[in-house]
């Protein structure tokens, strides 16, 4: 079967960024990250059997080096939730229409429960969704659905269960639990830029399935492990990757600057 690469295609006004994406998105050629993919491979492809793929989101951009690489070996339809401050902001929601338009995967708006006033988090988000509080329930109750329907479709749905770039304990979401104690199996994934190579190399864990009475200490426990196993392949201690902002020098005085407004 013939692997098609729909975000190889993908342009914003005419640029060919994910041609550019795809040449600097490569597989890491361990033991487990191939062996992972060819379990994987077989879910989709021959069991018609749906995925998570809970990527560590160590970078801004890094999903789409995992999204990218995946679909080099795997041919996939997948969900992709996106925290809402992010999907509704102005400048950047016409970046995720156009993109919608342009693959078959689908790109959804998930309000964080900081974005619901539930956090003990210091974080003031501004709100561009227009909802009011059960409005938001109501959209994240319908991803929920959207993600059920999709597993038991055959299609893959990949998304970051720390919510962000921290994968700590306090972060882990209830959601990608949940989706655990399921028994639907989840494939991790790291995706790193490695200077030296200049590009993204991105590492999977082989293919895991979890019992009912999993708990958010032990879905912790397992994820972490895997993340970093994979970092460290990349020459990563564990405070780098558990205290990982948006990079280093510049990168992080512009992140300082832009993170308020988000």
């Amino acid at each position: 079967m013939a692997i098609k690469q729909y975000f190889k295609k993908v342009k914003f006004s005419g640029f060919p960024i994910g041609r550019i994406f795809s040449k600097i998105s490569t597989l890491a050629n361990d033991d487990l990250t191939l062996s992972g993919l060819e379990q994987a491979r077989e879910l989709i492809e021959k069991d018609k059997e749906g995925l998570s793929v809970f990527f560590a989101h160590l970078g801004l951009l890094d999903v789409f080096g995992t999204a990218i690489a995946f679909e080099k070996y795997i041919n996939y339809k997948g969900i992709f939730p996106v925290a809402a401050t992010w999907y509704n902001f102005p400048y950047l929601k016409p970046i995720f229409i156009s993109l919608a338009k342009q693959v078959p995967h689908e790109f959804i708006p998930v309000f964080r429960k900081e974005e619901m006033g539930y956090s003990d988090l210091n974080v003031t988000f501004v709100d561009y969704s227009g909802l009011d509080s059960n409005g938001k329930k109501i959209a994240n109750k319908k991803y929920v659905e959207r993600t059920k329907k999709a597993l038991d479709d055959g299609r893959v749905v990949m998304l970051s269960p720390y919510g962000g770039r921290a994968p700590k304990l306090e972060f882990l979401r209830s959601g990608p639990v949940r989706m655990l104690q399921a028994g639907n199996p989840v494939i991790f994934s790291l995706t790193y830029w490695n200077w030296k190579k200049f590009k993204y190399e991105v590492f999977f864990s082989n293919v895991y399935r979890f019992d009912k009475n999993v708990d958010k200490q032990a879905a912790h426990k397992q994820i972490f492990a895997e993340y970093y196993r994979m970092a460290k392949l990349n020459g990563l201690t564990k405070i780098q990757i558990t205290n990982v902002k948006s990079g280093k020098g510049l990168l992080t005085k512009i992140w300082e600057v832009v993170y308020p407004i988000f």
